[in-house]
Parts: structure tokens; sequence; C-alpha cells
């Protein structure tokens, strides 16, 4: 059997998903691929930017090891093992390790989004309704006909698909999500008419207080340097 299975992201936030205990291999795997950043973005690490790439998590060992449960040799072996099977890549920067998935697009490539079939399946009708594709087209057509689709919408906000692609071209999905999240549960959020250019504005604000915050630790530690080696 082949092809793909749908698991919706909301998966990962499931009590099941996130009660304590030990991490099998099997999911410590598809923890990465979970992780694995579908667009390249920058983020800010430990008070340091660092550049991700499409397919790469960001994460040390010891971060491994809390959230899978893992011992530090079991997290090295592991790592090894999947380097060794041309599964990963490993990279550093600025003395973050970086895990990169060397067949990304296998798992969240555009191959595993919904198709239409080329031909009906034997004693299926030629008339049956199509699948929900978001193609451009398709778009089109759902708004000509009243119909909106949305990537997220709760009380009287909404924000679109292509309002999100464009918060995406900037910011990770993660950082988008958790900001979404924050209006949702935000008591005024009544006073707010666009949600696009709420979430704009949060993450603007919270990347340049980041990226504030990064700068004066950058300073802070060039003055300790300079203060422990004065002649």
């Amino acid at each position: 059997m082949s092809g793909f299975i749908k698991l919706n992201r909301k998966f990962f936030k499931h009590p099941f998903w996130n009660e304590a205990r030990e991490y099998s291999k099997a999911e410590a795997w598809l923890d990465l691929i979970q992780q694995a950043r579908f667009e390249a973005s920058t983020e800010i690490i430990k008070n340091k930017v660092i550049e991700v790439r499409k397919g790469e998590v960001p994460a040390s060992r010891r971060f491994l090891e809390v959230r899978w449960g893992w011992g530090s040799t079991k997290v090295t072996n592991f790592l090894k093992m999947l380097t060794k099977m041309q599964m990963i890549n490993q990279r550093q920067t600025s003395g973050q390790t970086i895990i990169s998935l060397v067949k990304y697009d296998d798992y969240n490539g555009l191959q595993t989004k919904d198709k239409p079939e080329t031909r009906p399946r034997t004693n299926q009708r030629q008339t049956r309704s199509k699948p929900n594709i978001r193609t451009k087209e398709d778009k089109e057509l759902k708004e000509k006909e009243g119909e909106t689709i949305f990537y997220r919408k709760f009380a009287h906000l909404k924000i679109s698909h292509d309002e999100f692609d464009k918060l995406n071209q900037k910011y990770s999905k993660e950082k988008i999500d958790d900001v979404l999240d924050s209006i949702e549960n935000y008591k005024k959020n009544t006073q707010y008419t666009s949600l696009f250019l709420t979430a704009n504005k949060w993450l603007k604000k919270d990347f340049e207080k980041e990226k504030d915050s990064a700068q004066k630790e950058k300073v802070a530690g060039s003055e300790r340097f300079r203060s422990r080696h004065k002649v």
C-alpha cells in the first residue's frame, strides 16, 4: 500500500500526543517531521538570530532529550543512525544545532495535497463532486459564489489563506499560530476589525522586541569579554 494519509497538525496539540512519556523511535522521527519548517524563516533562538531553511529543525540534543524523554547517549545514537541512513543532515550555526530532513518534500511537499483523479473508479458516476483543492481558479470561483476560504476564524475576526501566506513570507507558521491564539484569547479583541492587520502588527512588535533583546545581549556579551581581557 502506498500514498498518503491526512494528519491535521492539531493532532500534535492533543493530550494524547503531549502526555508525558518516553518516545519510541517512530514517534521521535514523526516529531522531527512535524517540527520541520515548511518555509525558510528568520528566528531568534537564545537571543541569537538564526536563519532556518525549509525542511530544517533547530534543536539541540538537550532539547530533544527533554522532549523525547531520552538520555544523551540515546539521542546521539539515534541522530547518528538517521544520518547514516541518509534521512537527516546536521549543521551548526551560531552555536545552534540545525537538523535538516533530507527528503522533506516526500513528507510535506505538494504531493500530499488532494489531487483529482484522472479517471473515476469503476461503478462511480462521472458527475461526482470534485475534491476541494485550493487552486487559484477554485478560490476565485468560490469567492464569486459568495464562499470564502479562511485559514482561521473566530468571533467576528477571520484571516484568509492568502493573508496567511503574506505573513508566512516573513514569519514562521508556529509564530503566526501563537499570535493568532493570543489574539483569540485577548479579552479586548472586539476592538479589532482586521485579523490580518492585527496579527501583522503583533508579529512585527514581537520580532522587533526579540531582535532588540538579541542586540542588547550581543552588546552586553562584548562588554563582558572586554572587561575580562583588560590589560
